[in-house]
């Protein structure tokens, strides 16, 4: 969860036990929370409520009580998985549960997973057929899931559900989250490469 990740970070800071590493964390943590209340607040303000899964792959959909159902959660996203009853972090559904759900929208954690629902047996889903599977932004980590990247999914998110009232400029919140965490200029190819362009 976001609380396990933020807590994470603090723990971490305090093993390390420098001002470098406290101030470093506190400045994550701020990212973090930002990223969390701003798109939060934004999809409280649209009309659209869009039905989603998060993908991956062979292995299923993320259920509601997994990272990708939080943030689906929170962005008024209605996930798919707790009409299939998932309560596990994720559970592998089949092609005729997916068809039945029908979800408007797909995350998918990677590009296998993304091949693997462009398979003629799902042709029938919505979101197949608006092309609406997005595979999301993956550098070091995967940021769909509990790494320390999640902040990114946030606003990558938050623009897909809801471009109503969501127009975040991913370019710049990647190049913001490398150069202030690692430290790290990303030219413009590695950019595209995390945001699977």
């Amino acid at each position: 969860s976001s609380e396990d990740l933020i807590h994470a970070a603090r723990m971490i800071a305090d093993i390390l036990g420098t001002e470098e590493a406290a101030a470093r964390a506190d400045a994550y943590i701020q990212f973090y929370q930002n990223a969390m209340e701003e798109t939060a607040q934004a999809a409280a303000a649209s009309e659209i409520v869009p039905t989603t899964a998060y993908s991956r792959g062979a292995r299923g959909i993320c259920g509601p009580n997994s990272m990708p159902g939080e943030w689906l959660k929170t962005l008024n996203a209605d996930n798919v998985s707790e009409k299939l009853n998932i309560t596990a972090f994720n559970a592998e559904v089949t092609v005729e549960e997916m068809l039945n759900v029908d979800p408007e929208i797909i995350f998918c954690e990677s590009p296998m997973a993304k091949e693997l629902l462009q398979d003629p047996q799902y042709a029938g889903l919505r979101a197949v057929q608006n092309e609406e599977l997005y595979i999301v932004p993956y550098g070091l980590a995967c940021s769909g899931l509990a790494t320390a990247e999640n902040p990114i999914v946030w606003y990558f998110a938050a623009n897909i559900l809801h471009p109503d009232v969501c127009d975040y400029d991913m370019d710049e919140v990647v190049a913001n989250f490398y150069e202030t965490f690692y430290g790290y200029t990303l030219s413009q190819e590695q950019i595209d490469s995390i945001l699977g362009r």
